[in-house]
């Protein structure tokens, strides 16, 4: 049966999902037309229909990617391997959300920072020359305990916002560094950028969820969803930004032991 969905659709989703915050069991709920009853769609569900999209996007490029004329042009083959890293980070989270939600808990692990940042970088290798990453670890850090995937998520949410910020391309720098506060080891984790930066009302706002500036497309999740995370993990972020001179991203993570 075909189903004309109406134009506020996004509004509708939007409004759902923001209801819904903290009722992990609650469904999504999406008005079609006035004479038709709601869809009630289990989150669970969406995920795993997300997944099987990222198998077909994931089986497209490695078709693509066996193509003569594409594995000869070296820039082709980067944008492939970007992509690919992507939707592999992305099969992850959906495995992690199904399991989650069968088993009730998220894995935590000890993660080695330096390798999660250069994992970043190089998934955004398409970026490049126009917006520069620049990654700088300190020698022997300590490894987290937290989990891998969703750390990674956060630092890929922070990246996407700072290359937002800067229209016209620039340096994004990803930094991290061992810090001792009261004694205890912590990671220093730090996503900076020389673009727009953000007023005193919008830096007031950053962490709201569905908050946003963009005038189009879904966002308002990205710091909302990295303080969580960190929180989540026994740390803590906050973020400082100047208008035409850039922002920065600081989260301290706590250590599992210094190496």
């Amino acid at each position: 049966m075909n189903c004309a969905i109406s134009a506020d659709l996004e509004d509708n989703m939007l409004h759902a999902e923001h209801s819904l915050s903290g009722k992990s069991h609650a469904p999504f709920c999406v008005s079609l037309k006035p004479d038709m009853p709601p869809i009630q769609e289990p989150l669970a569900t969406v995920v795993h229909d997300l997944g099987n999209l990222i198998q077909v996007a994931t089986s497209a490029i490695n078709v693509l990617s066996r193509n003569p004329l594409v594995s000869a042009d070296v820039r082709a083959l980067d944008v492939i391997r970007s992509a690919r890293m992507s939707l592999d980070c992305a099969g992850g989270l959906v495995r992690q959300s199904l399991r989650a939600k069968s088993n009730g808990y998220t894995p935590v692990e000890t993660v080695n920072v330096e390798s999660c940042l250069l994992d970043v970088k190089d998934s955004l290798a398409i970026w490049e020359p126009e917006t520069h990453v620049e990654v700088q670890a300190e020698p022997n850090l300590p490894r987290l305990v937290c989990n891998a995937i969703g750390f990674k998520a956060v630092l890929l949410n922070l990246m996407v916002n700072a290359r937002e910020a800067m229209p016209d391309g620039g340096t994004i720098l990803l930094a991290a560094r061992v810090l001792v506060p009261d004694g205890a080891p912590a990671v220093e984790i730090l996503v900076a950028d020389d673009g727009q930066g953000m007023t005193r009302e919008t830096l007031e706002n950053a962490f709201i969820p569905l908050f946003t500036t963009r005038s189009s497309g879904v966002g308002g999740y990205g710091l909302s969803a990295a303080k969580n995370f960190v929180q989540a993990a026994g740390g803590h972020i906050k973020v400082e930004s100047e208008p035409t001179v850039g922002t920065r991203v600081i989260i301290v993570l706590p250590a599992y032991s210094i190496s």
